[in-house]
């Protein structure tokens, strides 16, 4: 190794006083400690001892075997550097500033342990080789290559302040242990170990992730079980291998499914709206922009029923059913349960055991909106209109409140069309007293019924009372209609 200012007189000789000695031997300490050390170019220089240097170390190759410090300066190496101590201490590359590795930098320690201790370490070089125990406890390590920086570690490697590679690959074949920020800025993709469901290890580290070849997802320990982390698998065939809670998208039909809720199969919970069939949960409006939640359910991309427990209402005219379809012409009142759209093509086909009202009714065309009660005739500007004479013989039915039978249902809304009650049980408008059986013709009282106390004319008989009224004034009591 040479050293640079450094002349024959220097040289300490067998003639040297003792003083003379020391006074050399201080000489070349200060030139050790104060100038360049420059490495040979055309071999190997090789030190035993510690080296401190108060400037720059550059050189071809540098081999140090127990202490490389830059105690007051930068240490900066562009050159290739092994670090393989062969004395029986740990090595240690020691800067107060920063360390600037511009070459290779391969340590390579076999079983001791390497520290990099400075405040931010860059390897500007090709790559970063750590082949046994390391630890780098500054505040950041950067490799940041100019074309394809690698960083591999293959001993265990811990980094207590933050480990940045910009550019290139990382391949990890021990542990590393970051307790800082591990920063992959610039890197394409991190890939972490990938297993099948017989090769993943059975007892792992809590917090332990891979992808699993076999279920087609990423999992993670949680330090009893393995668990699905990426949550869902899409394809068009079930995924293998499937656990309990699994959700597997269908790309060729849109479908949502979950695995093993009851019986370890796969089981459909939603369908793609974007997909012509399948059903949907709507808020919409009716004509006083008043709120309602339906469940609606389409075929083919039509609107064929709607669910709602709501109080009948029409929708309002800017809700649509499909298209440019208003939901008001497929469906003029929405009723609590479930309506089918007004076409003549969509029809309930089933056997009826029982009904929950008592009357038959069909919609006709009103010449204005009539309460439920209301007695109505044939005639008007319309279909039908409110009686307003006694003993009308054109007396037609009485405005149904809930028809066990809707016929003709999809003609119209309770506002334009209404339900007539034509034979049955239901809620009519009255005058006067009236006793239960009594036989009921119409009043002088627009759209109110009365007891008859003498028919000589069956046509003019609307129904029979099923109540007692005792009062004088208007009322509403229950009747059969059709009944004479």
């Amino acid at each position: 190794m040479t050293i640079s200012n450094f002349s024959s007189s220097n040289e300490v000789s067998g003639t040297d006083t003792f003083q003379s000695w020391i006074n050399k031997t201080n000489n070349l300490s200060d030139l050790v400690e104060t100038r360049i050390v420059t490495a040979s170019t055309s071999g190997t220089d090789t030190t035993t001892g510690n080296v401190k240097i108060a400037g720059e170390l550059t050189g071809t190759t540098v081999k140090v075997t127990t202490s490389l410090q830059a105690e007051s300066g930068t240490l900066n190496i562009d050159s290739p550097v092994t670090i393989d101590p062969g004395g029986t201490g740990n090595f240690n590359v020691v800067s107060s500033v920063n360390s600037s590795l511009l070459g290779t930098l391969v340590l390579s320690s076999g079983t001791k342990t390497t520290t990099i201790n400075s405040g931010t370490t860059t390897v500007n070089g090709s790559n970063l080789v750590v082949n046994a125990n390391t630890t780098f406890s500054g505040t950041t390590t950067t490799v940041s290559g100019a074309l394809s920086a690698a960083v591999a570690v293959l001993g265990n490697t811990t980094v207590s302040g933050g480990l940045s590679v910009n550019t290139g690959s990382m391949a990890i074949s021990s542990d590393l242990s970051a307790t800082g920020l591990v920063d992959f800025d610039g890197a394409d993709q991190v890939i972490i170990p990938t297993e099948n469901s017989s090769t993943k290890p059975s007892s792992p580290t809590q917090g332990s992730i891979l992808y699993n070849t076999t279920r087609g997802s990423f999992e993670g320990y949680n330090g009893s079980t393995w668990l699905s982390m990426s949550g869902m698998k899409i394809s068009s065939t079930p995924p293998d291998g499937a656990g309990q809670g699994d959700l597997w998208l269908e790309t060729d039909t849109g479908i949502l499914w979950i695995y093993g809720i009851v019986s370890g199969t796969w089981t459909q919970v939603a369908r793609d709206n974007n997909t012509n069939t399948h059903v949907h949960t709507r808020t919409r409006l009716d004509t006083n922009s008043v709120a309602h939640e339906t469940i609606e359910t389409y075929s083919d991309n039509i609107l064929v029923s709607i669910q709602c427990s709501d109080a009948a209402w029409t929708p309002k005219s800017t809700e649509y059913a499909e298209g440019s379809t208003t939901l008001a012409s497929k469906f003029p009142t929405v009723t609590p349960g479930v309506q089918l759209r007004n076409d003549s093509t969509y029809r309930f086909t089933g056997t009826a055991t029982s009904a929950q009202y008592a009357d038959v009714a069909e919609r006709y065309a009103s010449d204005k909106p009539y309460d439920h009660g209301t007695v109505v005739r044939l005639g008007g500007s319309h279909e039908i209109t409110e009686t307003t004479t006694q003993g009308d013989a054109e007396v037609f039915g009485v405005i149904s409140t809930n028809p066990a039978l809707e016929m003709n249902a999809g003609a119209g809304s309770d506002e334009t069309h209404p339900f007539v009650a034509m034979t049955g049980r239901v809620p009519c408008k009255v005058v006067g007293k009236v006793t239960k059986g009594q036989r009921l013709i119409t009043s002088a009282v627009p759209g109110h019924a009365m007891a008859a106390t003498d028919v000589s004319d069956y046509r003019l008989v609307i129904g029979r009372a099923l109540e007692t009224k005792t009062t004088e004034g208007e009322g509403v009591i229950e009747v059969v209609v059709g009944a004479k």
